[in-house]
């Protein structure tokens, strides 16, 4: 894959872990589209953290005058312009993190940035619910990755247990609770509540 060690090391940060690293004596390029509460909590972690070979280079959201925080170092660009992120530059990212949520306009995005030759990480849900077999078919016939494991269970690595701890055996069936509002809804139903009152 391009740009990508094929291994993370078990000693990685959490956001190594996360982030694949790159091979080249720079450090990866990251851009992340989408600054509320998931973006800007990301954003926190590249820039505190300062994970080896990451680097936090754009931010892009609609408004982006009433985003911006005097945290983020004066090195980001902060911008509205997702194709001016996507055109190839010198200072263009080699990885966009998806984090705006919903079909549109992130499912735009994630096709163009792959299209344009950038990894994409995502933890949207609803997006790889409806368009991931196109987009991972997308992603592989560039050659990119396309990883979206913040999106499952709560960002539980359940993908990569299954995907490398389970490469050797046959999964039949996987069960468990969809997410925490089903959680909440069947521990109360459990206990003898009824589900509209519990939903409601």
């Amino acid at each position: 894959m391009k740009g990508f060690k094929e291994e993370v090391s078990v000693s990685q940060s959490p956001a190594q872990a996360i982030f694949p690293i790159s091979s080249s004596s720079r450090p990866l390029r990251v851009a992340i589209f989408g600054f509320g509460t998931v973006g800007s909590s990301v954003a926190r972690i590249l820039i505190e953290s300062s994970p080896a070979g990451l680097e936090l280079t754009h931010i892009v959201n609609r408004n982006i005058a009433r985003k911006r925080v005097d945290w983020v170092p004066n090195s980001v660009t902060w911008t509205e312009d997702v194709e001016s992120v996507l055109a190839q530059s010198a200072e263009s990212p080699d990885v966009i993190v998806e984090l705006a949520g919903g079909l549109e306009p992130a499912g735009d995005w994630v096709r163009k940035a792959l299209a344009a030759g950038k990894s994409v990480v995502t933890a949207n849900k609803k997006l790889i619910a409806y368009q991931g077999l196109e987009l991972e078919s997308l992603a592989a016939a560039n050659g990119l990755h396309l990883l979206y494991g913040a999106a499952v269970a709560g960002g539980i690595p359940v993908i990569p247990g299954l995907e490398h701890g389970l490469a050797g055996d046959r999964v039949e069936r996987v069960e468990g609770i969809l997410n925490g509002t089903c959680n909440f809804i069947l521990s109360k139903m459990e206990t003898g509540a009824e589900y509209a009152d519990v939903l409601a």
